[in-house]
């Protein structure tokens, strides 16, 4: 974990839970593999966080392993976090089946910071979905077939989306 990253508890959503929250500078965040996203779901997967946002980012990543790079489609991977506009949330990704990754957000349907939301996001290798507190935003069958993955130049971190030339950290909580 970078610097910038204290652990402690609140009680929220009915428990008391252990939190980590992230001060949003370059080095804060946590790196759980190094340059690879090798044993990660491709297939059929969801990811979810309890997240409170302190300050709108955007493209601020939750979770994820994801490479921008704007030659190859707009990148490779998967994250969950913030919208470009840094006011909505976002489930991002590219199926080997699609020429670019796709931006699942719903950017009418903003949040509000100091608030804890439970996002999540699945893909089924035919469906996206973006589910925030239990609900159903938006779904997608714009990407298909296993997640493509960088070979290089990313990696699996929280707090963030960092690749070799991009680093978007959040500022706020995770659950």
């Amino acid at each position: 974990a970078g610097g910038g990253v204290t652990f402690g508890s609140e009680t929220f959503a009915g428990r008391s839970r252990t939190v980590a929250s992230f001060a949003g500078g370059d080095a804060e965040l946590v790196t759980v593999r190094g340059d690879s996203c090798s044993g990660l779901p491709s297939d059929q997967f969801t990811v979810s966080v309890w997240v409170r946002l302190s300050e709108a980012r955007p493209a601020a990543g939750f979770v994820g392993c994801y490479r921008n790079d704007a030659s190859d489609g707009g990148g490779m991977g998967w994250y969950l976090g913030a919208s470009v506009t840094g006011r909505s949330f976002a489930f991002v990704l590219r199926g080997e089946g699609s020429d670019a990754a796709l931006q699942l957000t719903d950017t009418t349907e903003q949040f509000t910071l100091g608030t804890w939301y439970h996002v999540a996001g699945s893909y089924d290798s035919t469906t996206m979905r973006l589910m925030v507190d239990g609900a159903l935003v938006l779904t997608s069958t714009a990407q298909s077939g296993p997640v493509m993955y960088p070979t290089t130049g990313a990696r699996f971190v929280i707090g963030a989306w960092s690749d070799d030339d991009e680093i978007h950290t959040m500022k706020g909580s995770l659950d």
